[in-house]
């Protein structure tokens, strides 16, 4: 379980700290691309992308055909032109004019939280959703505000195939208000050509916000 500063995207933090679910590039020589999704979703795409640890810039990145925008520090980011569905094809391309790496992944489906509760007094907050399909993973985060009006969670990563996850009171400090619980369904794609071992898509479909306060 880890706490942070909240984002926009959760997800971001996890990225940095944990290895992908991508599976591994079939050719793995020469120049190497790790990268990182840390917001890929059916329209929004946003990846990191660095060589031997050190960003990599002026790279061309695609998503579907669409090219992302170099925003600077590895990251490139964009908008697919035609939103993919649920379980839609995603197609990503880095390459630098000489080495080219490639990953596939399907969109996973949206999961929804269930229920958030807690058993008694200081007990982990227990939390179960419901999702059709598998993922790869899931990324689950108990949302609180601090006294200065700033945002962090607690959040941990779980496996695909199951449905409930808990978190710690005691990951949260005792000033943090707790607001709602943040569900995302990830899946980490297949990768190819020049790849380097722990880079992942990081797809995901978020789920609705779960309001939920500790009393």
């Amino acid at each position: 379980m880890i706490a942070r500063a909240a984002t926009a995207a959760f997800l971001l933090g996890l990225v940095a700290c944990t290895s992908g679910d991508g599976t591994p590039a079939t050719n793995d020589t020469g120049t190497k691309f790790k990268v990182l999704g840390n917001d890929m979703s059916a329209s929004s795409q946003n990846v990191y992308i660095s060589v031997n640890g050190a960003a990599k810039p002026g790279l061309t990145v695609t998503v579907n055909g669409t090219v992302l925008d170099d925003v600077g520090a590895g990251q490139y980011s964009g908008r697919l032109t035609t939103t993919a569905p649920a379980g839609g094809a995603v197609a990503l391309s880095v390459t630098d004019g000489s080495s080219t790496a490639s990953a596939t992944g399907n969109v996973p489906e949206t999961p929804v939280v269930s229920s958030a509760t807690i058993a008694s007094p200081g007990a982990p907050v227990v939390i179960t959703w419901s999702s059709v399909t598998s993922p790869d993973s899931f990324a689950v985060a108990v949302n609180y505000h601090l006294p200065d009006s700033s945002a962090a969670a607690v959040y941990t990563r779980v496996a695909g195939s199951l449905r409930q996850a808990s978190l710690a009171q005691t990951d949260i400090p005792a000033n943090g208000v707790v607001y709602s619980i943040s569900l995302d369904a990830l899946v980490g794609g297949t990768f190819s050509g020049a790849a380097a071992s722990g880079s992942s898509m990081n797809l995901r479909a978020i789920a609705p916000s779960y309001p939920f306060t500790i009393p």
